[in-house]
């Protein structure tokens, strides 16, 4: 029995990798992926990779505005945290993404803004922004949670305050929102979308739900495969346009109209 204990403290001394990841949270393989990069013109990337595996990918905008996105990514590969900025905000805001042990996402957390020292230290890339961006695994100061549940199929019920209406699935999405390269007014935000989408429709008609950092920003009417109306909603949850045989994208039509003030006379 002593011998078997003294090998159980030899296997713990130090800690191992696995250990040590286990301090930022739960890192799957082949995890859950909500977010996707798009190579895009005009814009550098650079990367960093420290010695326990970690790595941080910053990416900005070579010329004429100041727009940039950092990313954090676990030692298997998985993203944690993705913060966009631009020079009118000067800093940076964004987002960290928990998972389950089983690779699915379980949180995504509203960082808010960094502080100015924070930011300093996450402008001078490699090492220093690594850190910067790992410490913000540990850090429970998030302005919201929005918890991602499911049922025993899988299939998620509930995101933050948002329920998934029967006949409907949730997609869960991280996209860069509005005019993100080429502003520095409004330009480098991330949003955090939710979709629920009719289930069993190929062609058609139907109509799909937009929800924003939890608030309702679209809903979109297709026919089949194409859109033939979408109505926003600004943050304060009015009715903010119609627009009809729209070509972009809902999330770029809302973003337009979603801090626009609506004033009603009675």
């Amino acid at each position: 029995m002593m011998f078997a204990a003294a090998l159980m403290l030899a296997g713990c001394k130090g800690g191992s990798s696995a250990e040590k990841v286990s301090d930022y949270g739960a890192d799957p393989k082949k995890a859950e992926s909500i977010y996707s990069y798009t190579p895009t013109t005009g814009v550098m990337v650079d990367e960093f990779r420290s010695d326990d595996g970690w790595k941080y990918v910053c990416a900005s905008a070579l010329m004429g505005v100041s727009s940039e996105h950092h990313r954090l990514y676990s030692p298997n590969g998985n993203l944690r945290v993705i913060m966009g900025g631009a020079s009118e905000t000067g800093g940076a805001y964004g987002w960290r993404i928990d998972y389950g042990a089983d690779g699915k996402v379980k949180a995504v957390c509203d960082l808010g803004m960094l502080t100015d020292s924070e930011y300093g230290r996450l402008s001078k890339g490699s090492s220093y922004a690594l850190e910067i961006l790992r410490g913000k695994l540990t850090d429970s100061k998030c302005r919201a949670v929005y918890e991602v549940e499911r049922n025993y199929k899988d299939e998620i019920v509930r995101v933050g305050s948002i329920e998934v209406i029967g006949g409907y699935r949730a997609e869960v999405y991280i996209k860069e929102w509005g005019p993100f390269w080429i502003s520095d007014v409004d330009g480098g935000r991330f949003g955090f979308f939710v979709k629920l989408k009719p289930e069993g429709t190929k062609g058609g008609q139907n109509v799909e739900l937009l929800y924003c950092n939890d608030k309702l920003i679209a809903e979109a009417a297709y026919e089949n495969g194409k859109t033939r109306k979408v109505r926003t909603y600004n943050s304060h949850g009015q009715l903010a346009g119609t627009y009809k045989n729209c070509t972009e994208a809902p999330e770029d039509i809302a973003f337009r109209d979603y801090g626009s003030l609506i004033v009603k006379f009675f």
